[in-house]
């Protein structure tokens, strides 16, 4: 039978006036006053989180920074907001930091936005009082993959696809495409395109003309579709647009463009993907319109290392009729 004994010394420094909320996303902390020659006592926030106790969500980031970084402090007493002194500027009223600073928490303690809002690869930016996309995610609605490590991490899959390529191991594929700025079609046509083409089924599903999927857009349905192996080239024989059939159709369209998308049923329509410099360039073909669009096209798809889908049979090396309508 052995008898241990240890002997240890706890070395702890506390600070007096610190908020006790401000142990939650924040530590405290002194803060040199040069004016009074006394240390003032702060709350020195994690990254994503703000205010004088740090306890209004900013942001999204890691945890505390190194100890030679620089890092934002808000004291508990009336005297400096922040490590940047006030009145650095010409002026002599508060700096563009802190000005800033000012504007983003003001912003942050009014939004209506609650963090747990922010799903599907979104996180929140209580500095823009919005869902932005996670790392690694992009589009409109942050659906499409960047990198392998995002399908990984959100347990989607192996690896991410963002080439717009199809081939045996194609299943389906999500493009989001933006018009390019000095194309005159943006004046009638507001937003981004999105499309999503499913090898298995052989047809596509197009939005357009709105910036969300929850806005009045054009809907588009493609089907009996051909998809070229080996490159992007997708050819379908029947093209259905309507309004959306909860949310309408943008208001800024005029009703003779909605006839004419209308009466435009049934006919063949043709989508060519080809790389252009490091970028992709989609068009988009419709039978009878005489119509030129042209966009720069992403797509981020997450495999699983499983995909081959018994998919040869609607793969073909055939091109889209005539172009005529591009996007």
């Amino acid at each position: 039978e052995a008898s241990v004994n240890f002997d240890s010394i706890v070395d702890a420094v506390g600070y007096l006036g610190c908020p006790d909320s401000c142990i939650h996303h924040g530590k405290c902390i002194s803060v040199p006053n040069t004016e009074t020659g006394v240390d003032d006592i702060g709350c020195m926030c994690e990254c994503g989180w703000t205010g004088q106790d740090c306890s209004i969500p900013f942001g999204f980031c890691s945890n505390f920074p190194n100890a030679t970084s620089q890092q934002v402090v808000y004291t508990s007493l009336p005297s400096t907001p922040s490590t940047w002194d006030s009145g650095s500027n010409a002026q002599g009223n508060a700096s563009d930091v802190d000005i800033l600073l000012e504007d983003a928490t003001a912003k942050a303690a009014t939004c209506d936005l609650l963090p747990e809002e922010c799903v599907n690869n979104t996180v929140y930016n209580g500095a823009k009082c919005e869902c932005e996309c996670q790392v690694g995610w992009a589009g409109s609605s942050c659906e499409l993959c960047t990198n392998n490590a995002a399908c990984q991490i959100a347990g989607t899959g192996k690896e991410c696809d963002t080439t717009l390529v199809y081939s045996n191991r194609t299943i389906e594929k999500h493009y989001s495409c933006v018009l390019r700025e000095n194309d005159p079609i943006r004046k009638f046509l507001e937003g981004d395109i999105r499309t999503r083409c499913d090898v298995k089924t052989r047809s596509c599903h197009v939005r357009l003309a709105s910036f969300s999927d929850d806005m009045p857009h054009i809907s588009c349905n493609v089907s009996d579709c051909t998809f070229t192996d080996k490159s992007g080239h997708v050819n379908c024989n029947h093209l259905d647009c309507d309004c959306h059939e909860d949310l309408g159709c943008p208001e800024y369209f005029s009703e003779e463009i909605i006839t004419i998308m209308r009466n435009a049923k049934g006919i063949k329509a043709g989508v060519l993907c080809d790389e252009v410099a490091d970028d992709w360039v989609c068009e988009v073909s419709i039978e009878g319109l005489p119509i030129t669009i042209e966009g720069l096209c992403i797509q981020g798809t997450c495999l699983d290392g499983s995909e081959s889908a018994n998919i040869a049979g609607a793969l073909a090396n055939v091109s889209p009729p005539g172009l005529v309508l591009a996007i």
